[in-house]
């Protein structure tokens, strides 16, 4: 079974998307997902086609479409499918979501003030029965359901969970399927296993091994897969993705949606003459943070009372965290400030020093990108990352910070000591962040990404 996480995150090389090449037509289709997920499993597809959707079959002669999206959290709120929906319906199109409705408490059926549609799973029974498992029935129900009223001309999965159903889903209309997958699932389940110490339910649902095997079958099936860096379309591509069938979407910010209000944030006044370390995003194993409150220590020896470090966000290891500062008797310079509404996030961003990115070398990291980094840039927030390959191609390009060995503590230390030591350095990483973000790392560019690609399956009348 496949469950999902907790939802937390220009490279001049990207390319020009392709142009679109016509499919070829399956006579086979299903509508029951015990047979779909067999023939996914079992069966090749037909060349030059993830579903053998016919030109125009199922689909408007328009340059609009109708999307059926997949999320297999709660929402609101997720950023990336904020994003992508609001970029979607920007360009035009139409977009129901199907997601979860884990406490039951919100409609079944909503439509949101900026447009999208919402249709919720079942809130049947306990929170359990809706387990984003591609064999649930619910889910099953919920997404069939849909389709049928809303008849859409493309499925987009967010994340792997999702994404056997959403192929079920597409072949049984004969439309073509994306899936985001934003993020090497397996190998994240394998950082929880290798640094979150799993629970009992992890272990029982949560299994790298079937989910490559369902990896491996899914993007072998689908007509386009979107990822948010290189890294990540060069390692589907080893394990089956044909080449030219992935777009890269980064999870850059939305410039408009992150905005300073001007509000006083009670902790950034208390520290107004200290040199404040950010670090906002999910608490999770690999990201490193317990690397960063050694680092802590090795900073208060050399300088007393300068260095205080903010922990926005909340996670799986932050009890631990939590105790390693105590026991560092680091109370005073650290504080955990839990998760904190989006619209407050850019005040605390802009009245700190420097971002730290600790995270740990692993699968999982090498092939993924937090979108906290483009966040920092776009705020002006010079940055100190772990020097891993994703973080060293975007900081090499934009210049906007420094890269320190992942996983070694002291020299965390000295590249934030080094920042501190050299403020002219530190403003000059500021505007070069700043200028990225004008020269493409913002989510106008990759805005404009995912509506070529999505415009590329519609058929112009």
């Amino acid at each position: 079974m496949l469950v999902p996480k907790a939802h937390t995150g220009s490279e001049r090389a990207l390319g020009r998307p392709r142009k679109a090449t016509p499919r070829r037509a399956s006579r086979r289709s299903t509508s029951w997902i015990g047979r779909s997920l067999i023939r996914l499993i079992g069966e090749g597809r037909a060349p030059g086609s993830a579903n053998g959707w016919p030109p125009g079959a199922g689909m408007k002669r328009a340059s609009t479409m109708k999307i059926l999206m997949v999320f297999d959290g709660d929402y609101p709120w997720d950023v990336r499918i904020e994003k992508v929906t609001r970029s979607l319906m920007g360009g035009g199109h139409e977009v129901l979501l199907v997601c979860r409705n884990k406490s039951g408490a919100a409609p079944r059926h909503e439509r949101l003030n900026d447009g999208l549609r919402i249709e919720r799973v079942p809130a049947w029974g306990p929170a359990a029965l809706s387990l984003p498992i591609f064999l649930s029935p619910l889910w099953i129900y919920a997404i069939r359901v849909a389709a049928r009223r809303f008849r859409p001309d493309l499925v987009l999965a967010r994340d792997l969970p999702m994404a056997p159903l959403a192929v079920d889903v597409a072949r049984a209309h004969k439309i073509p399927v994306v899936a985001d997958l934003a993020e090497p699932y397996p190998d994240s389940l394998r950082s929880i296993y290798q640094f979150n110490n799993p629970s009992f339910v992890d272990r029982l649902v949560r299994n790298p091994k079937l989910a490559d095997w369902v990896e491996r079958a899914v993007v072998r099936r689908i007509d386009e897969a979107i990822v948010v860096c290189p890294e990540a379309q060069s390692r589907l591509e080893r394990i089956g993705l044909p080449t030219g069938r992935c777009t890269v979407v980064r999870n850059t910010p939305d410039t408009e949606s992150l905005v300073r209000t001007g509000q006083t944030v009670p902790v950034l006044a208390e520290w107004r003459e200290k040199f404040v370390i950010l670090f906002s995003g999910l608490l999770a194993g690999d990201r490193g943070l317990d690397t960063a409150i050694q680092a802590m220590q090795y900073l208060e020896k050399k300088r007393p009372g300068r260095f205080r470090l903010l922990i926005v966000g909340d996670g799986p290891v932050q009890e631990a965290l939590e105790a390693q500062t105590h026991q560092l008797k680091l109370s005073e310079c650290i504080r955990f400030l839990g998760r904190v509404p989006y619209g407050e996030l850019a005040d605390i961003i802009a009245g700190c020093s420097l971002g730290i990115l600790p995270f740990r070398q692993c699968p999982h990291i090498d092939a993924s990108l937090a979108n906290k980094l483009f966040e920092y840039m776009s705020l002006g927030l010079p940055v100190v990352a772990s020097d891993v390959p994703p973080h060293r191609r975007v900081i090499e390009d934009a210049g906007n910070g420094v890269l320190s060995p992942a996983g070694d503590a002291e020299e965390l230390s000295q590249a934030i000591l080094h920042c501190d030591e050299n403020p002219e350095q530190l403003a000059a990483y500021a505007q070069a962040g700043l200028q990225g973000v004008r020269n493409g790392y913002s989510w106008d560019h990759d805005s404009r990404r995912l509506q070529e690609l999505i415009q590329r399956f519609a058929v112009e009348g």
